[in-house]
């Protein structure tokens, strides 16, 4: 059958897909380095992925399940950070250098997941998946679909 088509995919869409894929490359990396979990999160992000291209509700609400638990963490990160910042447990140098470094990646973190919350929320994502799901854009898309 080939790879799953695009065609009509909404641009948010295409960007949501690109941050996957560059957190894929990430895990991938950790996997070859002899992680466990790297591989984990490599497969767990190729079956979302792949469920996402499909049109699988399901995929939409566990990769959305994963946003909202995303965004706790990066507030977390943050609230973190802030304390430490604001407690004055950070003397310079390298632990200054180490509490910016981890509010800058909680941040990342934070607008990463508001992004995937507010893709795949948005109705022209969710009528896409849909109709991707009935094999529709496939079929009526130029260049789609099977011939008799």
């Amino acid at each position: 059958m080939g790879y799953p088509r695009i065609v009509g995919m909404p641009n948010k869409l295409k960007v949501l897909i690109g941050l996957i894929g560059i957190g894929m490359l990430g895990s991938l990396a950790s996997g070859l380095q002899g992680s466990t979990s790297g591989w984990l999160s490599f497969l767990l992000d190729a079956a979302l992925l792949a469920g996402v291209l499909k049109g699988k509700e399901g995929a939409r609400n566990f990769l959305m399940l994963l946003a909202v638990l995303g965004l706790l963490g990066g507030v977390f990160g943050v609230v973190l950070t802030l304390i430490a910042v604001l407690a004055g447990g950070v003397h310079g140098g390298s632990e200054l250098l180490l509490v910016f470094a981890i509010g800058g990646v909680s941040v990342l973190v934070l607008a990463q997941n508001a992004f995937a919350l507010w893709c795949l929320s948005r109705r022209d994502v969710q009528n896409w998946m849909f109709q991707k799901s009935l094999g529709a854009m496939g079929a009526d898309a130029p260049g789609g679909g099977s011939s008799p």
